[in-house]
């Protein structure tokens, strides 16, 4: 069970939950200076703030890198680094947080279902909150370099590839909202504005028809 020393022998901390990118910034913000407490108001004013704070404080109870009463912990000192030694010192912080977790589980062998389920049974997550605790799991193992399963690493990969795929089709929308207009062959385009009307090429007859429309539309407006 991950804890700090300060924490009582009876209370069960959970693993973290919520955003991985709440966990990208706090490596971000450790190193930017020495820290003697980190606590929910210092991570609302340079991580994220609200309800989100507190989950945030508790991951990092649960990792033991601070003490209930925001006390960092050598192991948050540890990590102040980059590189290799990083990863290593990261890897011991993993280890011993999740150490339930890793007997229980034998992650090179292990498929997603197993991790999912294991964090909604033994720590009664519903499942977006396993889900969210599983991908800060992964997040942090692989920053640790620690190995799990083909599996584990294609339901990563293939939820990447599945974000990647909408961001391009929404790139793919904003670019043909934004882009000029092609006119297709044997059509006159006429545009001023955001008013486009389409004719036939040299078709006087529908040229005519469409004035004819417009002007229908104007006279009801001004009925």
């Amino acid at each position: 069970m991950g804890s700090s020393e300060s924490d009582t022998a009876t209370e069960k901390l959970k693993p973290p939950y919520g955003n991985v990118v709440w966990y990208e910034k706090f490596f971000e913000l450790i190193r930017s200076k020495s820290w003697e407490k980190i606590d929910t108001a210092i991570i609302g004013a340079n991580i994220i703030g609200g309800p989100n704070a507190t989950m945030l404080f508790n991951g990092l109870r649960f990792l033991g890198l601070v003490e209930n009463n925001g006390k960092t912990t050598p192991k948050l000192e540890s990590l102040r680094v980059k590189g290799e030694e990083f990863r290593q010192n990261l890897k011991k912080v993993v280890e011993e947080a999740y150490a339930d977790f890793l007997r229980t589980v034998a992650l090179e062998q292990a498929k997603p279902e197993y991790v999912l389920n294991y964090f909604m049974k033994s720590y009664g997550y519903g499942e977006a909150a396993a889900q969210q605790a599983m991908k800060i799991f992964f997040y942090l193992a692989q920053e640790a370099s620690i190995p799990f399963s083909n599996e584990l690493v294609s339901a990563k990969v293939e939820k990447l590839s599945k974000s990647k795929s909408l961001a391009e089709g929404r790139k793919r929308e904003t670019e043909a909202s934004t882009s000029p207009l092609k006119t297709p062959e044997g059509i006159h385009l006429l545009k001023d504005g955001d008013i486009t009307i389409w004719l036939p090429e040299g078709d006087k007859k529908a040229a005519i028809k469409a004035k004819d429309l417009i002007d229908y539309y104007i006279k009801h407006l001004e009925e």
